[in-house]
């Protein structure tokens, strides 16, 4: 048992040597994708949908760092890194809860997506759901092998910002 707890002790004390270690931006943005991968994960949780899509809009319309506020941002692939990250070390944080965490963290930094949510049935006609973020067809987080798979839900013509 000591040897266990001594080796978990050792692995953190790595991780945290090597979060330390981490440029500013990179630092910043893994913390950023920790606050709302736990905070969407909660608010799923916690509160009705329609509540937490009214807040997901409004962070849409007035939460990015304008262009030419001097402010300098991570890179699109330092976001999704961030994200995945952190969404493999949360318990339950689902495709949907990573997916919504990046959109957010890729609006403020006024990179373009697009939020997807896919349906299938399978051979058994057991119901699954899955989300993503695509931009320009390509697939930014919650790629399947499968992806195909899935039948896309037309979020725009139905008005829904997130």
């Amino acid at each position: 048992m000591w040897k266990l707890a001594k080796r978990r002790l050792l692995e953190l004390g790595s991780k945290a040597q090597r979060f330390w270690q981490m440029q500013g931006v990179e630092r910043s943005t893994l913390l950023q994708a920790l606050f709302w991968v736990v905070t969407i994960r909660i608010a799923l949780y916690l509160v009705p949908f329609a509540w937490f899509r009214r807040v997901l809009e409004w962070l849409h319309q007035g939460q990015s760092l304008r262009a030419g506020s001097g402010a300098t941002g991570p890179t699109l692939d330092q976001i999704i890194w961030a994200v995945t990250t952190i969404g493999r070390r949360i318990p339950k944080a689902t495709c949907l809860t990573q997916a919504l965490a990046a959109r957010i963290l890729l609006n403020r930094y006024h990179y373009d997506n697009q939020l997807c949510i896919g349906v299938k049935i399978g051979e058994e006609g057991e119901f699954s759901a899955h989300a993503w973020l695509e931009e320009q067809g390509q697939v930014l987080i919650g790629d399947l092998v499968n992806l195909s798979e899935y039948t896309k839900l037309p979020l725009e013509s139905a008005n829904v910002v997130l």
